[in-house]
C-alpha cells in the first residue's frame, strides 16, 4: 500500500480538477479545504473527488502536492488572509478612493467576494457589481454597517 493517497482539488468553483497527492495520515473528506503547491506558488482548493473515486490515472497527468489540510491549518488560514488581501487591493485600484471598501473576502470555493464598505454604500451599486464581477470572473456581493445586499435598484 502506498504512503500516499491522491484526491482531486478545485481551486474554483468551475475549475477542471487537478490530481494532488498527500500522506495517508492525513484524513480527508469530500469539501476539505487544502493548500496545494502549484507552479504559482501555493494554492487553497477544495477536495472534490476522494482516492476511492479515481479509476485511472492516465500516464504523464501532473501530481501536485497537498502541504496543508483543513480550516483550522495556519497555512491554510495564512493562504486565505493573502488572496483576501490581494482581492481588497484589486477592487482599491480598479474603484480608486470613492468606493470606500474596508474588506473583501472570497468564499470557500472563489465562486463569490463579499466587499464590506466602510459606511452606507453609494447610489450604482449594481454597476459597481457588475464592473468588478467581470473583472473577478465571480458573483460579487456587498455589505455595509446595519445592512447588506438585498435586492438593488440600480
Amino acid at each position: 500500500m502506498s504512503t500516499r493517497q491522491l484526491v482531486g482539488v478545485r481551486f474554483h468553483r468551475n475549475d477542471p480538477l487537478v490530481l494532488a497527492a498527500c500522506p495517508r495520515r492525513l484524513s480527508l473528506s469530500l469539501g476539505d479545504l487544502v493548500l496545494v503547491e502549484t507552479g504559482q506558488g501555493s494554492v487553497v482548493g477544495r477536495v472534490d473527488l476522494l482516492e476511492d473515486q479515481i479509476l485511472f490515472v492516465p500516464e504523464g497527468v501532473p501530481v501536485l502536492r497537498i502541504i496543508a489540510a483543513g480550516p483550522a491549518s495556519p497555512e491554510i488560514a495564512a493562504a486565505r488572509a493573502r488572496d483576501n488581501a490581494a482581492a481588497l487591493a484589486r477592487v482599491r485600484d480598479l474603484c480608486g478612493e470613492n468606493v470606500p471598501v474596508r474588506d473583501a473576502v472570497w468564499s470557500l470555493d472563489r465562486a463569490r467576494l463579499t466587499l464590506t464598505f466602510e459606511g452606507d454604500p453609494a447610489p450604482g451599486l449594481a454597476e459597481l457589481r457588475d464592473r468588478l464581477a467581470s473583472a473577478f470572473t465571480a458573483e460579487i456581493r456587498f455589505e455595509w454597517p446595519g445592512g447588506s445586499e438585498g435586492p438593488l435598484a440600480g
